[in-house]
């Protein structure tokens, strides 16, 4: 090797270490220079205790939630790389800002619900529905949610379902499947009732202390579910 070249792999590797353990451009995923990761990472925490999410946050595959002192901390990233990464199509944050839930897709095709908890710090599948279509979903006063999800179209094959999130975390790590990071959300879920409508679009409203669901056309909006949220 020329000493040129020599000189130019030694500043390559010391550029290297310096840029690792520097807060301003942590490595993500093994990849020392993340694309566009930059301008919004320089001000984000990491590791720091959230006490509540105020706002959430989504750059490029980072997620960003934006605590109670109006601090940003990175929580986690979207996807497993195989698709360009961006807003997902669907994500909620608790009334008591203690829960961030979100579609996320693995594979470039499977639909993932995920879920952060400011009570463990982290990121877990709350559950994986392949192909199908989260339509919505809602948090509700006290911190259960309810989720629409099923395949666009069809009469039989659409569901609303409700699950008791606080419950499900006072025994985490009895939930907890560790070597893949999913929750053990069954015994948790309730399935609600749901009147059988061709639906292209669904929509979860909640108003005082009453949850209406419509499905139908985004235009035709038809009834499909009225609940007494005191009673869920």
């Amino acid at each position: 090797m020329k000493p040129i070249e020599k000189k130019f792999v030694i500043v390559a590797v010391i550029a290297a270490v310096v840029l690792s353990v520097s807060p301003y451009f942590p490595i993500i995923k093994n990849k020392l220079f993340p694309k566009n990761k930059f301008p919004s990472t320089k001000n984000v925490i990491v590791d720091k205790k959230i006490n509540t999410i105020k706002q959430v946050l989504f750059d490029d595959c980072d997620i960003i939630v934006k605590d109670e002192n109006g601090l940003n901390h990175k929580i986690g990233e979207l996807g497993d790389g195989s698709v360009k990464c961006g807003m997902p199509s669907k994500y909620i944050v608790s009334d008591s800002g203690k829960y961030l839930m979100f579609a996320d897709v693995m594979g470039g095709v499977d639909l993932w619900i995920r879920i952060f908890s400011t009570e463990t710090g982290v990121i877990n599948t709350f559950d994986v529905w392949g192909t199908s279509t989260l339509l919505d979903m809602e948090f509700l006063p006290n911190d259960k949610v309810v989720t629409l999800n099923g395949y666009r179209g069809t009469l039989d094959e659409q569901y609303l379902s409700l699950y008791d999130i606080p419950a499900l975390y006072q025994d985490y790590e009895n939930n907890l499947i560790e070597l893949s990071g999913y929750l053990r959300v069954n015994k948790y879920k309730t399935a609600l009732q749901l009147k059988p409508v061709k639906s292209e679009h669904g929509d979860i409203v909640r108003i005082g202390n009453t949850l209406t669901v419509y499905g139908g056309t985004i235009e035709k909006p038809v009834l499909r579910a009225e609940y007494s949220i005191s009673k869920l």
